[in-house]
């Protein structure tokens, strides 16, 4: 992937940042943590010290920098392309490689989130979570959230005990031992063993992952893997099922045949009129079911839609830009509704907004998401 940067920058702050691009960019891959702390705080100061501080300057200077170094930590290289910089990332392809190299690729991902996932393990919102799950006040009657840890030796032994005294019902004799089982993870679900709740076990084990965490809106069902044959069925792992999937979508479409790539493939594959024909009837069709899944009720009257003309069109491209930053401004809310909690939203709590605040979430906005 390459992406172009240009920051709103002008004179002293613009060809200061060039050459902040330029010392990353020579100075790879001896860009340590420490070095890139002590280079924002160089360039920090000189923003606040050089630049007058009602121009903006300041501000575009500050954010420009900390996103050049974050995406720096995160393994981006940089490139200086005409006036500007470009950033490129190279996405591996785990099914081309050897396993030996699938564990390198991992292995140099865990190390580029690293100093991220650190920084969120120090945020006040999460440190207090853990304490809370670790040492629960004795009046809460909670018990300590290492009781869903299963002890190494005990589960050795168990593995051990297994293996020696098979007890013929299957031909796994670990099957006894390890007895894992989904338990889903609702809303106001509360764990047995210990008292706490279930989503706040979800996100207590999710900080243990190599990849930081973040709130997603939208769809989701949330699973945590225990093992029924530990004393407290310990949790043994964790699922997220999202409806937006993380760096899927170009591959998946193109799979599904949805992307204009995939359809300029197989337009010039095309043998035969015939072949054209059929692949103009199933565009039509595509289009046919997009525009039918469209209620046009509150966007134009009969009249309006059977003979249509040039305002009418402009009128609707000006809703649907003001539709879509009402779509942003409202998932932006919804996250800020769950500040402090960094478990995905579930579209239950979406509907329950909605109930609350039927002003600005109600039925016609919440159809902009389908």
């Amino acid at each position: 992937m390459i992406v172009s940067i240009r920051p709103p920058l002008e004179g002293a702050a613009a060809d200061r940042f060039l050459a902040l691009a330029r010392s990353l960019a020579n100075a790879r891959p001896r860009n340590s943590e420490n070095d890139l702390r002590a280079l924002l705080d160089e360039e920090l100061n000189w923003a606040r010290a050089r630049c007058a501080p009602n121009d903006g300057q300041v501000s575009a200077y500050e954010a420009a920098a900390r996103v050049l170094l974050d995406l720096v930590r995160l393994g981006w290289q940089i490139r200086e392309e005409g006036y500007g910089i470009e950033l490129v990332a190279e996405r591996p392809r785990l099914g081309q490689l050897t396993p030996e190299q699938v564990l390198a690729e991992k292995h140099q991902t865990r190390e580029l989130f690293r100093p991220i996932v650190e920084a969120q393990l120090r945020e006040p919102a999460v440190g207090e979570l853990a304490r809370r799950l670790e040492n629960p006040l004795p009046r809460s009657g909670k018990k300590p959230i290492a009781c869903l840890v299963a002890d190494g030796g005990e589960l050795h032994a168990r593995l051990l005990a297994a293996r020696q005294n098979p007890d013929g019902s299957g031909d796994d004799p670990l099957a006894a031992a390890i007895r894992p089982y989904l338990q889903w993870v609702t809303p106001d679900g509360i764990d047995e063993f210990t008292g706490h709740s279930l989503r706040e076990i979800w996100r207590y084990f999710r900080y243990s992952w190599s990849i930081p965490q973040f709130s997603t809106p939208g769809r989701q069902l949330l699973y945590l893997v225990r093992d029924a044959a530990h004393p407290c069925h310990a949790v043994i792992g964790i699922i997220g099922l999202n409806n937006g999937a993380l760096q899927m979508g170009e591959d998946r479409e193109y799979h599904l045949g949805w992307s204009l790539r995939a359809l300029s493939e197989r337009l010039c594959a095309a043998a035969s009129s015939q072949y054209l024909a059929a692949e103009y009837e199933w565009m039509e069709a595509q289009i046919a079911a997009a525009i039918d899944d469209i209620d046009p009720t509150a966007l134009a009257t009969p009249e309006e839609l059977a003979n249509p003309d040039r305002e009418i069109i402009a009128r609707l491209r000006r809703q649907a830009k003001e539709f879509d930053t009402l779509r942003d401004e409202t998932l932006r809310e919804l996250v800020r509704a769950r500040s402090g909690s960094d478990v995905p939203m579930l579209a239950a709590e979406m509907e329950n907004v909605s109930d609350d605040h039927p002003q600005k979430f109600g039925k016609t906005q919440l159809n902009l998401y389908h």
